[in-house]
């Protein structure tokens, strides 16, 4: 059967739209932020009046004869002073609590999005994605939020607060806080913005850049070292060391610059009161002008908000492809009463979501016990995508795939998903023990005793090893299986699988990274433990197949 797949095409720039905006993800805890800003704003005005009042209290104790006079003023700068520390302690808790909160949705979102896509999406899965999305993204989202969310909302109350005391105090004066305060707070942004020059955005490309070329290189490492190719490698590392540390420096000036158009602002401010303010009493004049020194951190926390949120949106608008709506086949309630007998191929296409053309087309083929499937052709040929539409990872763009002549649409996702077990050409191996991943093959309460994990190994070509280990069963694996060599992993996978009491096996190349005496040896093992069951293999070995196969040949026409 011949086969011909169509060539896979990009897709459009993913845009907030398509999963997250900054809104999304803040609405589901919209009171926790509420409560964070308001905190905010009752801390800051307790500063504030600290500061106010501790002035007038200077001014006043000059000239003010009786202490009883000043009691109030002195009883309301202690006041003032433990709720404001009080105040801002609950504020942070707050914010704090409002951000975790939102971020720890965000990677369960996360989570969530990489496993629906499975098998049907590598490239998520490749060169440090994950931890890019999980760990690196998240983590700079995290630490954004609080400096960005709430911060505009106190600085723009505080500023109206500042002028209505003004207006109460010195009424004269009240246009003319509002005004500065108001045009420092706006000039600063302004600033802090245009000079930044996409240092933020450049930032988080950077960091991201680090991470996924950090793991890329750790995990390429030996090939790198082999081919002379380490130096080069580690070059283009360091370069993106060098945009990150500039891009940090390009956007401390920008801060900079806009803390110090605020302190400039705040500090004029207090100084022209007095001049503009001569017929004031001195004590008056001493609590706006002090209050004009008092906004500045509200304000400087604003301006800080407006320079921080274009690495935020960067932020969101990398993590906005990820949280698409994921590509999932439709699902019925139906059940299979038998075991899976057979599996049939029927002019299948699969077509990637934001592709334009199908990845794979006109697959027509049926595994039976006893019969196996053979998937061949070249890489990139849709070998695996075919495996992932079996496993219903992927939706059928045309044609149908179907159990025992039960299309997979009418299957319940939960109930077919029980009957199919995949052992993947790179399978992951945790860094536990030999027992601990193969216990991953069944539930908890139908966990296999020691003899079924020592038969499966066997039927895998892992006796041997097996019995020269000292700690047999509970001998440590190591991170990824590193204690293993590439064909031990392999073959680890695979009796993982057959361990599994699934009806359907997907072997995606078993043999790759065994010798040709071993991986005939193991493939006898697996066939006769497999006997009863429907197997799809994908292999470019000729010699993993037999002459009973059914043989799909992709990626080429072969008569």
């Amino acid at each position: 059967m011949a086969r011909r797949p169509a060539r896979r095409t990009a897709g459009p720039a993913a845009g907030p739209a398509d999963g997250v905006t900054l809104a999304s993800l803040i609405r589901p805890h919209l009171a926790a932020w509420a409560g964070a800003i308001g905190l905010g704003v009752i801390a800051t005005g307790l500063g504030l009046a600290l500061t106010a009042v501790s002035g007038w209290l200077i001014v006043r104790a000059s000239v003010e004869e009786y202490i009883m006079y000043l009691l109030v003023a002195i009883v309301g700068v202690r006041a003032f002073g433990i709720g404001r520390s009080v105040g801002r302690y609950a504020e942070r808790l707050m914010t704090h609590r409002a951000a975790f909160r939102t971020v720890d949705d965000l990677r369960l979102r996360l989570w969530r999005a990489i496993a629906a896509r499975g098998a049907g999406s590598r490239r998520l899965l490749e060169g440090g994605a994950p931890v890019d999305y999980l760990v690196t993204l998240s983590d700079d989202l995290r630490e954004q939020l609080p400096r960005v969310v709430a911060p505009p909302a106190v600085g723009v109350l505080v500023i109206l607060g500042a002028s209505v005391t003004t207006w109460f105090v010195v009424p004269h004066l009240a246009l003319l806080v509002l005004l500065v305060l108001a045009a420092a707070a706006a000039v600063a942004a302004a600033l802090a913005i245009a000079s930044e020059r996409g240092a933020g955005r450049a930032r988080v490309a950077a960091r991201s850049e680090i991470v996924r070329g950090t793991s890329a290189l750790a995990s390429a490492s030996a090939d790198l070292r082999g081919n002379g190719a380490s130096e080069a490698a580690l070059a283009e590392l360091d370069a993106a060391a060098a945009r990150l540390a500039h891009a940090e420096r390009r956007a401390a000036w920008a801060a900079g610059l806009g803390g110090a158009v605020v302190t400039a602002a705040t500090s004029i401010l207090a100084c022209t009161v007095a001049l503009l303010s001569p017929a004031s009493p001195a004590e008056q004049v001493s609590v706006i002008a002090l209050l004009a020194l008092a906004v500045l951190e509200p304000i400087a926390g604003l301006v800080t908000a407006a320079h921080r949120l274009p690495a935020l949106r960067e932020v969101v608008r990398r993590l906005a492809p990820v949280l698409r709506p994921a590509p999932s086949a439709p699902w019925g309630d139906g059940t299979l009463a038998e075991p899976v007998a057979s599996i049939a191929l029927d002019d299948v296409a699969v077509q990637y979501p934001g592709t334009s053309r199908p990845a794979v087309t006109d697959v027509s083929g049926r595994a039976a016990r006893g019969r196996w499937l053979v998937l061949d052709g070249p890489s990139g040929s849709g070998k695996s995508t075919i495996l992932s539409a079996i496993m219903g990872a992927l939706p059928v763009a045309h044609g149908e795939v179907r159990a025992d002549e039960a299309p997979l649409p009418s299957l319940d996702e939960r109930a077919w998903r029980s009957r199919v077990a995949w052992c993947p050409q790179d399978a992951y191996v945790f860094d536990s023990t030999l027992r601990g991943n193969l216990l991953l093959a069944r539930a908890h309460d139908d966990a296999p005793d020691d003899a079924a994990l020592h038969d499966a190994l066997a039927l895998a070509g892992l006796g041997a090893l097996l019995d020269a280990l000292p700690d047999g069963l509970a001998t440590r694996v190591g991170a990824g299986g590193s204690a293993l060599s590439g064909g031990e992993r392999q073959r680890l996978a695979v009796a993982r699988a057959l361990l599994a009491r699934a009806d359907v096996i997907l072997l995606d190349e078993p043999t790759a990274h065994l010798d040709a005496p071993t991986a005939a040896a193991m493939m006898a093992d697996v066939r006769g433990a497999t006997a009863d069951r429907v197997v799809v293999l994908v292999s470019h070995r000729a010699d993993d197949r037999r002459p009973d196969d059914a043989v799909v040949q992709l990626g080429s026409v072969r008569e």
